[in-house]
């Protein structure tokens, strides 16, 4: 679980010091610029809103199929159930009984081999998705800071849609 955490920890850093030479280095800006655009760009230049919708919607199902591969999910699927077996299990007995006690020591003992599961995905999707949220910062600047749907800006709109996204594709694709 350490290997995994350090390396994380070291792609949230090279993720900020991308974020930080964004605008002193323009070769960092240039070069996501020049990946991006051709592409992202075009689709939200045919309709801001929709385009928008389109991309968090491909973005979701792009990292969906990441966590689906990167991770074991017969062992996810095993630890959800027993978890959700020591809920019902401790549902049973007051809060300070001895038996509630042990299954809660139980469940943190699981803890961490559920965090390692789940943070693989995150080592090939944290730098581009910093890099993105990014390159979503300049080119909506560009835009005058739009409101989605009249409501939110391009941060609030990426985090609501893509839970709805995450949530369907997840149950499409029987990720756990």
């Amino acid at each position: 679980m350490k290997k995994i955490f350090f390396l994380f920890l070291g792609l949230m850093i090279v993720g900020l010091l991308f974020n930080t030479l964004w605008d002193k280095v323009p070769a960092v800006k240039s070069a996501v610029n020049t990946i991006l655009n051709p592409i992202l760009g075009k689709i939200l230049s045919w309709n801001l809103t929709w385009g928008y919708v389109i991309i968090i919607g491909l973005l979701q199902f792009i990292l969906t199929i990441i966590q689906k591969y990167t991770t074991d999910q017969e062992a996810l699927k095993k630890l959800r159930e027993e978890q959700k077996a020591m809920q019902e299990e401790m549902k049973k007995y007051a809060p300070n009984d001895p038996k509630s006690k042990e299954l809660r020591d139980q469940q943190f003992a699981n803890m961490p081999k559920n965090f390692e599961l789940v943070m693989k995905p995150l080592i090939y999707t944290a730098l581009p998705i910093i890099l993105l949220f990014r390159w979503f910062t300049d080119t909506f600047k560009g835009f005058n800071d739009p409101k989605f749907f009249g409501l939110m800006g391009w941060f609030g709109t990426y985090f609501v849609l893509s839970i709805i996204f995450s949530m369907i594709f997840r149950k499409v694709l029987k990720v756990y």
